[in-house]
């Protein structure tokens, strides 16, 4: 492992469903009931004999480990990552989702947003309604930026120039309207 996560690491060993050798994971941990471990997991492709490493994955680009806030009279929603290093959602996120007992919204790089929830991975449409469509909003929202284009009669032609930047996404979430302000 080139970046260790935990002090810990709980390791998991199955046969590989495409070869003749084994699939382990190296699952960080910790024994803090308020922690919910995310990053920092691996799994290597090992021989059948069991004595050669025949690839190593990251199944994260960084440590992860977020805190259980203490909610009073609220129910827990989920949690929502970034997953950098697929498309999909990665297996310790079911893992975590079922680890956890806790919905987890992941958002990748094609911007997407997914939802593991009860051993179930599906995939959130934006206008879905609730938590699921405001985590996907979100996740879209942070690779949104809008600049407006105006025009002004100046001398006798039209001039254009650009106005602010805005996130309509992030501005529309709770309000329906959207003003466009001007100068």
């Amino acid at each position: 492992m080139k970046l260790p996560c935990s002090d810990r690491y709980n390791t998991v060993a199955l046969n590989d469903p495409q070869g003749d050798g084994w699939l382990v994971w190296a699952m960080a941990a910790t024994n803090d009931p308020k922690a919910v471990v995310i990053g920092g997991h691996y799994r290597f492709t090992i021989s059948k004999d069991g004595r050669n490493i025949q690839q190593g994955d990251a199944l994260s680009r960084a440590c992860m480990t977020l805190t259980r806030p203490a909610l009073r009279d609220a129910t827990e929603q989920g949690v929502f990552v970034s997953q950098l290093v697929a498309l999909t959602p990665v297996e310790t996120h079911l893992f975590a989702s079922l680890e956890y007992k806790l919905p987890l919204f992941v958002g990748t790089l094609d911007g997407k947003t997914w939802k593991i929830d009860q051993g179930q991975v599906s995939e959130v449409e934006s206008d879905a309604p609730g938590v699921d469509g405001f985590n996907a909003r979100i996740h879209a929202g942070y690779e949104e930026n809008c600049q407006s284009l105006l025009s002004k009669p100046t001398d006798g032609a039209l001039k254009y120039f650009t106005g602010s930047s805005m996130k309509v996404i992030e501005l529309t979430e709770h309000d329906n309207k959207f003003t466009l302000d001007t100068p």
